[in-house]
């Protein structure tokens, strides 16, 4: 049981746990997607960062009144092995009369991290089984209006409309040839990703069949997901009989269906599934009596133990050019280091807080209209996150362009307050003047409440974009290449 504390003279003016305000004087968080605390003054910031892959899933980052930490409680060393546990401060101190702020340690993170990679196309989620009911025109105009060329499908079904998940994709023959008639159908630019979740199977006689990879709770019972059906979980390794099972689903998608990648839904597992007991080992997780000191029993984080796997299936895809997009952001350095475009879902527009150290790409999960994506891009931007579409099934107002396409490409380098700035454009809901790093001043597209862009005036100065604008729009500085 290891314990880091940084303790200061006096209160701080704010102290954060994983990116969110602390609310008592003693409180912990444990979220390996954002493994930091941090307490800031008028002219000084203090943080602290898990670095390698133990310490990032193991963590517990903490306020103790005036003290910030990070502690890892639960390490297990086997016999003649190591483990060397990273972490870093970041002393951050404001110049010239300018105070530091959480987005300045951010940004401070995100470039030691590698962190400021490309989202190189908006995506969208689309009905498999209405594949049937279209043309090739249809498909054409749908994809042309909206310029989403990446498009995932949804879950698996069966004809009955019964999940088929897991090892059960192949099963479901109906389906999967809806998806190659998909892909005879589309326009070249466009790609067609297959939903797969690493965890959950539908397969028949899969508890038996996988009996070594079951994801069973501490009590042995076996770990059910929070779907409204009771489907089970099974754990994905590169040595279980699951694992392997699943690898050859993904050469099915990828080779037989022909798919152009993988969408791989919770990427990682969190909630009850963040533990594995009575599974293989992982190396390093147990679990210790805090009164005594005693290790009580062996566990495995369920991040670690299918690290692996995920790795194969990211270098897998790549190896044969194929596409990879994952949901929720990496919660080890060894993942987020294969810089997989990888959205956080967003139940509140705060939940972009969850990617700030990776990917700042957010799923706008109730957006059935035009105007409540724009609504939600906008919200987004207020947390330094870049929007992108759920489903996407109303009509494209004709002679309009909407803005889901103009994000795009983007490689965040900074993230501000109401904007994201990128190598290629920035995002911005805040009227001011702007222009890039290195001098340019780009070219500004503007739009309104309704989501479509709008004509503006034209830019009178030289040396920046200046972007007035009502509080419901928002506005794109493009590059001019």
């Amino acid at each position: 049981m290891i314990e880091h504390r940084a303790a200061a003279n006096g209160p701080a003016d704010e102290q954060r746990i994983g990116g969110w305000p602390v609310f008592s004087a003693e409180q912990h968080g444990e979220d390996p997607r954002h493994p930091t605390v941090l307490a800031r003054w008028p002219n000084l910031l203090v943080g602290l960062a898990a670095e390698d892959d133990i310490f990032r899933v193991h963590h517990r980052a903490f306020v103790d009144g005036d003290t910030i930490g990070l502690t890892d409680r639960q390490l297990g060393v086997a016999p003649g092995e190591s483990h060397t546990l990273e972490w870093s401060i970041y002393p951050l101190i404001g110049t010239g009369g300018d105070g530091v702020g959480y987005f300045d340690f951010i940004n401070a993170v995100r470039n030691n991290w590698g962190s400021n990679y490309t989202l190189p196309q908006p995506s969208t989620f689309i009905s498999v089984p209405d594949y049937k009911a279209l043309t090739a025109d249809d498909c054409e105009t749908w994809t042309r209006q909206r310029g989403v060329v990446w498009q995932c499908s949804n879950q698996t079904v069966h004809k009955d409309n019964s999940l088929a998940e897991g090892t059960d994709i192949p099963n479901a023959k109906y389906w999967c040839d809806s998806v190659r008639q998909r892909l005879q159908s589309r326009v070249p630019e466009a790609k067609v990703l297959v939903y797969l979740h690493g965890e959950i199977c539908t397969e028949p006689g899969a508890a038996e069949k996988y009996a070594d990879s079951r994801h069973l709770r501490s009590d042995g019972s076996h770990l059910v997901t929070l779907y409204h059906y009771p489907v089970y979980m099974y754990l994905s390794t590169l040595d279980n009989s699951y694992g392997k099972a699943l690898q050859q689903t993904v050469k099915f998608i990828l080779h037989d269906i022909g798919a152009d990648g993988i969408y791989l839904d919770e990427f990682l597992p969190i909630g009850e599934a963040k533990y594995a007991y009575d599974a293989a080992w992982d190396g390093c997780t147990v679990m210790i009596n805090p009164k005594t000191h005693a290790v009580t029993r062996k566990r495995s984080s369920a991040v670690l133990l299918q690290m692996p796997w995920r790795a194969w299936l990211i270098d897998y895809c790549r190896a044969n050019d194929k596409l990879i997009i994952g949901n929720s952001p990496p919660m080890t350095r060894t993942l987020l280091r294969k810089h997989v475009p990888r959205f956080t879902e967003t139940n509140s527009h705060s939940f972009i807080t969850y990617g700030h150290l990776a990917v700042p790409w957010g799923l706008g999960d109730d957006t059935p209209t035009m105007a409540r994506r724009a609504y939600r891009a906008r919200r987004f931007l207020d947390h330094a996150g870049v929007f992108n579409p759920y489903p996407w099934n109303d009509e494209v107002a004709e002679q309009r362009i909407p803005f889901p396409a103009s994000f795009y490409p983007i490689t965040p380098l900074q993230l501000r307050p109401g904007m994201v700035l990128g190598k290629e454009r920035i995002i911005t809901n805040r009227s001011g003047r702007y222009r890039f790093a290195d001098g340019e001043v780009g070219r500004v597209l503007l739009f309104d409440a309704s989501g479509y862009q709008v004509e503006r005036e034209a830019n009178g100065e030289r040396d920046e974009a200046v972007v007035r604008m009502p509080s419901d729009h928002f506005a794109v500085i493009e590059r001019a290449y």
